[in-house]
């Protein structure tokens, strides 16, 4: 059964409120730190994304973005809360342009602000950048996770 998708496009990465990423107390940034990253990467996505995902390793990671001429490492986020990474997002250039990639937030840490403060991550080092624009694509039976793009002013 095929997975209907759809694209969201945000075109004001000079907005201010980009600049207000709100990590909440006790919770950390951290950026690529290579294979480590990528075996950190695979365990929040199978958690967060679960059985649509199980496919995903760090290996499968690697080949496809890391080891990619347009992966940019200072653009890769991981959070990580009382001692447990809990979340993921990348900045990646895809075939439409700037791109937030792979949001993605393990249950028990959702609607904590967590994955409105990766896409901010994402989105301003897009802006850093100089891009004008980004895009991102995800299913549409994620239905709290376009209610929370669309809140922060990205369109179908």
């Amino acid at each position: 059964m095929a997975v209907e998708k759809v694209t969201m496009v945000m075109d004001r990465l000079d907005d201010p409120s980009l600049d207000d990423i709100r990590i909440p107390e006790g919770c950390t940034v951290e950026t690529w730190q290579g294979t480590k990253s990528a075996a950190i990467w695979e365990h929040v996505v199978k958690q967060a994304f679960g059985s649509f995902v199980q496919d995903w390793t760090s290996d499968r990671y690697l080949d496809r973005f890391a080891r990619a001429d347009v992966f940019d490492p200072s653009g890769f986020f991981l959070l990580k809360m009382d001692g447990s990474y809990v979340g993921t997002a990348f900045a990646w250039i895809g075939e439409n342009g700037a791109q937030v990639h792979w949001v993605g937030v393990i249950p028990q840490y959702r609607k904590k602000g967590l994955g409105k403060s990766l896409v901010k991550l994402v989105l301003r080092h897009h802006r850093d950048k100089g891009w004008k624009s980004a895009y991102l694509v995800t299913e549409t039976f994620r239905k709290d996770a376009i209610a929370l793009y669309e809140s922060m002013g990205f369109r179908c």
